[in-house]
């Protein structure tokens, strides 16, 4: 018989479907096999007889006796070869081949099992092992054969053996299957193995518990890297945030004679002072201002990385806290010789809730980018109200302007900190690239978001949604 497992599945499919034809016309022809083979038995018979009448002629009053005694024996032969041995014959090849099968089987679910990466098992009710693959050798150290008859709770760690038993005792209670049960177990060497199991109930007939079957999965590397990442984290969060305590300290520290020399310069520019000298003073104080602002946004930076900047909410007039910036930042637009706009719908509610301190900075912001990058043409500012259910709603805030624009796919590295659209903007425009991410971290506080976009008609568009009760009636 053929080894080849496609041959032998060939053959049981062709033993257990036959053809329609086939299955009718067997019976008729062993029928008819067998008429034929009585009749010329018959023949046979008696020829037989008559030979035997001629050599043994004393048997000649017996003849009819003899004849039937022959006739007899001689039926039987083809009666008990059609009859009985050729069925039982078909029903020993059916159980040959089916006992075939059941071997290949056996043996792919072996090699399976030895080579999955998996330990597989079976336990009784009691949780005593009945079956395990191979591949415990060389997860536990044990052979299959020294598993069988121990509990699976026998390899837990002591210290967690209770609990553990518990957990997996109160699963075969309710017949449930599981699926990533971690747990750990010591190893033949002594070593610590971390398993995660699975597994399903065995149910005889009449829907009892007889046991479980399952597999055994070693993730304990995965582990070991998940707390080598955990351990990285942690250092890596613990040194920013050292590193966020240094900037705040020393942006405070660096604050305080900056405000001295601020002040110092104002005395100066009220003094006596010929052109030369006033401009120069001008210079510097223009030059001081700047970098208080930056050791502002660093000192605001490092507040919020600590949590230290709390979000504020109260009632305020986004017309007002808009129409204020706007009067602020429009001398600078002017002075570049830009068109200031504003626009603010007019059904937008006079009273919404939140921090109108973080919303007028990170407008404020967005409004000096714009000026900063744009040479000619506009700078727009445009505020509208989208109502949602009872009293929430959508403070949704736009600046428009005319200015470089972005470079293609460098939107989203804008809000990342101490980056900018491109590397010569720093050089050419100056900035630490902190102020966008700043914006970022502020919006992200007051559960917004924060966006920028590239005009079809040239500039950019940069838009913050901040969900917002409103507190009053639109005007």
């Amino acid at each position: 018989m053929s080894n080849d497992p496609t041959q032998s599945r060939s053959v049981i499919r062709n033993r257990k479907e036959p053809k329609s034809s086939e299955v009718s016309a067997g019976p008729l022809r062993s029928l008819g096999s067998l008429v034929f083979a009585i009749g010329v038995t018959i023949f046979c018979a008696e020829v037989l007889v008559m030979l035997t009448l001629q050599v043994l002629p004393e048997l000649s009053p017996h003849a009819e006796a003899v004849a039937d005694s022959v006739l007899l024996i001689v039926l039987l032969i083809p009666a008990f070869y059609y009859l009985i041995y050729l069925p039982f014959r078909s029903q020993l090849d059916e159980l040959e081949s089916a006992q075939h099968a059941l071997s290949i089987s056996e043996q792919r679910f072996s090699d399976v099992a030895t080579h999955i990466g998996e330990w597989i098992w079976e336990v009784d009710s009691e949780g005593t092992y009945t079956y395990a693959s191979p591949m415990v050798e060389q997860i536990l150290g044990y052979r299959a054969e020294e598993v069988l008859g121990k509990h699976f709770y026998d390899f837990f760690l002591a210290e967690e053996r209770d609990e553990l038993k518990l957990a997996a005792f109160q699963v075969f209670e309710a017949k449930q299957s599981f699926k990533g049960f971690l747990n750990r177990n010591r190893h033949r060497d002594g070593h610590v193995v971390t398993l995660e199991t699975s597994g399903l109930p065995l149910l005889d007939t009449r829907g009892r518990l007889v046991g479980y079957r399952g597999a055994d999965r070693d993730i304990s590397e995965q582990i070991a890297a998940r707390q080598k990442l955990l351990a990285a984290k942690a250092e890596a969060e613990e040194a920013n945030r050292a590193k966020s305590t240094f900037l705040a300290n020393m942006s405070h520290e660096l604050r305080t004679p900056l405000n001295g020399t601020l002040g110092m310069l104002e005395l100066l520019g009220g003094s006596e002072l010929d052109a030369g000298q006033r401009e120069q003073v001008e210079m510097a104080r223009e030059s001081s201002q700047t970098l208080l602002r930056l050791i502002d946004q660093l000192l605001e930076y490092s507040r919020l990385e600590t949590s230290q900047l709390p979000i504020r909410t109260q009632s305020f007039d986004p017309h007002e806290l808009v129409d204020t910036v706007a009067s602020s930042m429009r001398p600078a637009a002017q002075k570049k010789g830009l068109h200031f706009e504003l626009s603010c719908h007019p059904m937008m509610p006079h009273r919404l809730i939140g921090d109108p301190g973080h919303i007028g900075a990170v407008l404020e912001h967005l409004v000096n980018n714009a000026i900063k990058f744009t040479h000619k043409g506009h700078v727009r500012i445009e505020a509208d109200y989208q109502a949602g259910k009872g009293s929430d709603g959508t403070l949704h805030l736009n600046v428009l302007d005319t200015g470089i624009g972005l470079p293609q796919g460098s939107a989203d590295k804008l809000f990342i900190e101490f980056t900018q659209a491109e590397d010569h903007s720093a050089r050419r425009f100056g900035g630490t690239g902190l102020g966008l991410a700043l914006c970022r971290r502020l919006v992200e506080a007051m559960h917004g978001r924060i966006g920028a976009e590239r005009r079809t008609s040239g500039g950019a568009l940069f838009w913050v949604s901040l969900p917002l009760p409103h507190s009053g009636a639109a005007n």
